[in-house]
């Protein structure tokens, strides 16, 4: 009798164990697809608000003064303008999802995409050049990152006019 009762416990401890193991397993295995998964859904974001910026400059770069409002969330990454380079981009460093071929730059609806390999992750790279812009931040020509946040950055798109380059100024505040 004392032996059959500790059989019991002992096949339940072992049928336990299995489970656990192939449990284990199974999230081994289907994690890394997962966080694949999330990273495209980020870049596809990331596409998305930087066409979005894109369409608010073709509005306002016909008349000068004219301003509109954008709400960019940032899950993950970064989000810079570079009023240095009259570029906005975004960085999403230590990527699962390789979303073009390493080493090349792709364009996707007008933005310049580009992935680097790096040890076990990738850097995506997603930018939109204005060369016949002065784009600037608060009015200055620098660089403004803008973290990951929680809630959206409202962000205004202003025509300042033309430039003594003859260049329309575009002007980024927060």
């Amino acid at each position: 009798m004392f032996n059959k009762r500790g059989q019991i416990w002992i096949e339940t401890v072992i049928y336990t164990l299995i489970g656990l193991v192939i449990i284990g397993v199974l999230l081994a295995v289907i994690k890394p697809k997962i966080d694949s998964m999330k990273d495209k859904a980020v870049i596809d974001q990331a596409l998305e608000a930087l066409q979005l910026i894109n369409q608010k400059i073709d509005e306002v770069r016909i008349v000068a003064g004219n301003a509109r409002p954008v709400d960019i969330f940032v899950k993950r990454g970064l989000l810079v303008v570079d009023g240095n380079e009259e570029s906005i981009g975004f960085v999403l460093e230590d990527s699962s999802y390789e979303y073009s071929e390493s080493g090349l730059e792709v364009d996707v609806n007008g933005i310049n995409v580009s992935t680097e390999k790096g040890v076990k992750k990738y850097k995506v790279v997603l930018k939109l050049n204005y060369e016949n812009f002065d784009l600037t931040y608060n009015g200055e020509n620098k660089i403004k990152e803008f973290q990951a946040s929680p809630t959206a950055y409202r962000i205004s798109v202003i025509n300042n006019g033309a430039g003594s380059d003859g260049k329309t100024m575009i002007d980024i505040s927060y």
